[in-house]
């Protein structure tokens, strides 16, 4: 065989070779930082409602193979059971991502989320197939479960996933591309292996982050808005919280007089430590006259409006 005959025989069988050779599959070491703002909403979300099944979209960035970021999340028109959720209106996720767009956010499509209350993260049969046509959109799409009714106490339980490819299971290959070690650091529920975690679909390791404005508006959520201080009260309670005021003013008005007679009203390091009534009273002075100013505005306002 000359030289020529000999090349186009190893060309040959390189391209048998590379027509035989697998194509990459979809990394599976890729963890999820989802923002804790995205998920105190999928959270109020899902609990708003039980005992029914929830679902929304997903918007955040891919940072590299690795990195899924998930910043925000919003609804989409569904219908529900106990058991099951589905997407109604493709084209309001469209449109919404459009809208997105004009008020100059960033992100982009990254995956879905939906809630199982009361019985655990994992994709049942209706969801795979969910997952599959969001995935044929979008390749690294990220389906997300979770559950808010055993998330109490601060604990979110929530579980990302990704679907194994169709050909991969056809072939018989191996599903994992590259592993995490992180991705095994919680122990797999029974329910989830009989729904197909390792077979048809595997999980994701998830991590939250805080930003800094994000942790400023969370310590909020708790505090008293402006709002809170011209509510109007029932007018017996009003009542009854202004006979109580004015009895401790009137038990203040007698230290008061007693702590000045003792002439040591002016005497600051003798008085370390110890109440005094004089301030106390002003105190309650201001507080009982504020009290009473916010009323008469919540009256006011009430009259002018309704």
């Amino acid at each position: 065989m000359d030289l020529s005959a000999l090349m186009g025989a190893m060309g040959g069988r390189r391209g048998q070779q590379a027509a035989r050779a697998p194509e990459k599959l979809k990394e599976t070491a890729e963890s999820v930082h989802g923002s804790a703002l995205a998920l105190l909403k999928m959270l109020v979300h899902g609990r708003a409602g039980i005992p029914l099944e929830v679902m929304g979209i997903m918007i955040g960035q891919f940072i590299d193979e690795y990195t899924c970021r998930v910043v925000d999340v919003f609804v989409v028109p569904q219908t529900a059971t106990g058991q099951s959720v589905e997407a109604v209106d493709e084209a309001y996720q469209v449109d919404m991502m459009e809208r997105l767009k004009l008020i100059g956010r960033p992100e982009t499509l990254v995956g879905w989320y939906h809630s199982h209350p009361g019985f655990g993260c994992w994709l049942s049969g209706m969801d795979v197939e969910q997952a599959r046509s969001y995935e044929q959109q979008l390749e690294r799409s990220v389906s997300l479960v979770i559950d808010p009714i055993q998330s109490v106490r601060g604990n979110v339980v929530m579980d990302a996933f990704r679907t194994i490819p169709r050909e991969v299971l056809l072939g018989g290959g191996e599903a994992r591309q590259t592993t995490s070690n992180r991705g095994f650091l919680t122990r797999a529920s029974a329910q989830a292996v009989m729904q197909g975690l390792g077979k048809l679909y595997y999980n994701m390791p998830i991590d939250t982050r805080k930003m800094p404005h994000e942790t400023a508006t969370l310590l909020k959520v708790h505090k008293r808005g402006w709002q809170e201080n011209i509510k109007l009260q029932q007018a017996a309670d009003n009542q009854k919280q202004m006979i109580e005021s004015i009895k401790r003013m009137g038990r203040l008005s007698k230290q008061c007089v007693t702590f000045i007679k003792s002439g040591t009203d002016d005497d600051v390091v003798a008085n370390v430590g110890k109440l005094n009534p004089v301030q106390h009273l002003i105190m309650e002075s201001e507080s009982a006259l504020t009290n009473g100013v916010d009323q008469v505005l919540g009256q006011m306002l009430s009259c002018i409006i309704f």
